[in-house]
C-alpha cells in the first residue's frame, strides 16, 4: 500500500464522530487489504466485552456454542504480548493444548486462516485486542503489518475518543441547601 493510500485510510479513521462510524469505516478498509474479518474487544480480569466483530455469523456461533472463548490461545497472547503478532491456523494444528487444534480446525473451516492481533493496554488494567483474519493463505500478512499496526493505533485512539463522549454524564451532587429544598418540596412544602 503507497503512503498516500495509507494516510487517505487513516484520515477516514480520524474522521469518525460516533462509535457506530467508527464500526462502518474499518471493515471497508480492511476489504481492501484482503482480510476478511476484524474483532475489537477489551478484557478485564475473566470477563471480556466484544465491541466490533465481523467474523462470519455461522463461525461466531459456533465459537459460542463450544465455549471457544475460554481457550481461545490469541486471546490469551492478548495478555501476555506487549506488540503486534502474527499468527496462523498451522501453527496451532498439532498443539497439545486440550481443545485447541480442534479450535482452530473449526476456524479454517469458517473461513479464519491467519491473522494479526494488536494488543493494547489501557489504565485500570484493562486489556484491549484489536485482531484482523483473512481466509486467503497466501496473503503476506508480514508485509502488512506496519500498515496494520498503525491503522489499529489509530482506531484504538478514536474508539477512547468516541466512546467517552458517548458515557452517561456523572449526576451532579447537590449543595445541602439544594438538598434541603428537594427534601421540602418531596414533602409537599
Amino acid at each position: 500500500m503507497s503512503s498516500n493510500d495509507l494516510f487517505d485510510r487513516i484520515k477516514r479513521i480520524r474522521s469518525a464522530n460516533s462509535i457506530e462510524e467508527l464500526g462502518k469505516i474499518i471493515p471497508s478498509i480492511l476489504v481492501d487489504l484482503g482480510f476478511t474479518g476484524f474483532a475489537y474487544l477489551e478484557a478485564e480480569c475473566e470477563s471480556s466485552t466484544l465491541h466490533f466483530c465481523t467474523y462470519s455469523e455461522r463461525w461466531m456461533n459456533k465459537y459460542d456454542e463450544r465455549k471457544y472463548g475460554m481457550i481461545d490461545p490469541i486471546i490469551a497472547r492478548m495478555h501476555t504480548e506487549k506488540s503486534a503478532f502474527i499468527w496462523s491456523c498451522e501453527d496451532y494444528l498439532e498443539s497439545q493444548e486440550r481443545g485447541v487444534s480442534d479450535f482452530f480446525e473449526d476456524a479454517r473451516q469458517h473461513g479464519v486462516y491467519k491473522g494479526i492481533s494488536i494488543p493494547f493496554r489501557r489504565p485500570g488494567a484493562k486489556k484491549c485486542l484489536f485482531s484482523v483474519v483473512t481466509d486467503n493463505a497466501e496473503l503476506d500478512l508480514g508485509f502488512l503489518l506496519s500498515d496494520i499496526k498503525l491503522i489499529a493505533d489509530n482506531f484504538n485512539m478514536m474508539f477512547l475518543s468516541t466512546s467517552r463522549h458517548t458515557r452517561p454524564r456523572q449526576v451532579e451532587i447537590f449543595s445541602e441547601r439544594e438538598r434541603q429544598c428537594l427534601t421540602l418540596v418531596a414533602l409537599g412544602a
